[in-house]
C-alpha cells in the first residue's frame, strides 16, 4: 500500500463504488487502527463483556464500505 500521505482517499471512494475490492482493502488499512483507538476512549467505561474496541471498528468500517461502495456518502469532504 501507498504512504498514507500519498493516497488519495477521493480516489479509492470511486474506485470502491465501481466494486474495487483492494480499494475497500487500503480503506481499511488507513481507517482500521485509528477507529479502534477511538472505539477503546468511548468504550473505556463499558464492561469488556458488552463491548470491545475491535468488534466496533469492524462493523464501523464493514457499514462504511459497504455504504460507500452503494453510493450512500455522494460528498465526502476532509474537514
Amino acid at each position: 500500500m501507498q504512504n498514507p500521505e500519498n493516497v488519495s482517499v477521493s480516489r479509492l471512494m470511486t474506485d470502491l463504488k465501481n466494486g474495487d475490492d483492494e480499494a475497500a482493502r487500503q480503506i481499511w488499512q488507513l481507517y482500521f487502527e485509528n477507529i479502534i483507538r477511538l472505539a477503546r476512549t468511548r468504550l473505556r467505561e463499558v464492561p469488556r463483556a458488552m463491548a470491545d474496541e475491535e468488534d466496533a471498528a469492524l462493523s464501523i468500517l464493514n457499514s462504511f464500505v459497504c455504504g460507500a461502495a452503494a453510493g450512500r456518502f455522494p460528498v465526502l469532504t476532509r474537514s
